[in-house]
């Protein structure tokens, strides 16, 4: 309508805008609108499928259990049950009025009998949580059905994967062939553990040989030494234990030196020796 007048215009737009607001509430009156959901739907939703899991790996469980477990199990669920109920009914009669009240209400709402009333879930929440779910469902649904029927391989990738499999089996077969017929160890292991062998034997009869026979003149002192303990010895027990004086002065002599190397060897601890200059160098070279 290029050369109409402006307010023929203006009441074909008003028109035009009439018709589009009238479609968008007929559209909005064809749909169906959905109920609001409980505020704990989908968590109650969650805690069935929960429930069903662990019933499921409880039956996986008891299937395998030995019948003693299971009987005991089972013994201890009963005994637990039976007990909850004796105390209930034997507490009864001495509970207080306020008690009684409490506990059976308790007992009420965990039964279901007494319900509060049932929160709604807002309109938002619920339409993207719904969509939300909808869509966890389906990628379930979607592996659990690859898991069932494993879809086809590409060629390549089923050669790659066969010939791997090829390799890996070969590989497990010749390790299990090792095994039972080793193969023939090489000259040179042979040698070396020949070698070793005969070390180890040399090594033991070292061990078990007695002691090489000392020389005449290790013979000699060593003998002497022990003839002057035995003078000693016995000279001592003829003086009824006590020391004679020569003695008493060689014991003071031997502790007097002992004593000086042990206040020198603290003095040399304490102030240590000035080293010369070149060890010195070559010390300071090696630590650094």
């Amino acid at each position: 309508l290029p050369h109409c007048h402006p307010m023929v215009l203006h009441e074909a737009k008003v028109h035009e805008k009439a018709e589009m607001v009238m479609t968008s509430q007929r559209e909005i009156n064809t749909k169906s609108v959905e109920e609001p959901l409980p505020a704990d739907y989908f968590t109650k939703l969650n805690d069935a499928e929960k429930a069903e899991k662990a019933k499921q790996a409880r039956e996986l469980a008891s299937a395998s259990m030995p019948k003693g477990v299971a009987y005991f199990t089972a013994k201890a669920e009963e005994d637990k049950a039976r007990k909850r109920a004796e105390f209930e009914q034997g507490h009864g009669n001495n509970m207080s009025v306020a008690t009684s009240y409490f506990n059976k209400l308790a007992l009420k709402k965990e039964e279901g009998s007494l319900s509060a009333p049932e929160e709604k879930m807002p309109v938002a929440i619920q339409k993207f949580s719904k969509e939300n779910f909808e869509k966890r469902e389906k990628q379930k649904a979607e592996i659990q059905a690859m898991k069932e029927s494993k879809p086809e391989m590409s060629k390549g990738q089923a050669y790659f994967t066969n010939q791997w499999r090829d390799q890996k089996e070969a590989q497990k077969a010749e390790n299990e062939a090792m095994k039972e017929n080793p193969p023939a160890s090489s000259v040179a292991n042979a040698y070396f553990a020949k070698k070793e062998s005969q070390r180890k034997l040399e090594i033991e009869k070292i061990k078990n040989q007695p002691a090489p026979p000392a020389s005449v003149a290790t013979q000699y002192f060593n003998k002497m030494a022990a003839d002057e303990k035995r003078r000693v010895e016995e000279a001592a027990k003829s003086r009824g234990g006590s020391k004679c004086v020569a003695t008493q002065h060689f014991d003071k002599q031997r502790e007097e030196e002992q004593r000086k190397k042990k206040e020198q060897l603290e003095e040399l601890k304490n102030n240590p020796p000035s080293m010369p200059p070149g060890v010195a160098h070559f010390t300071s070279k090696r630590q650094g």
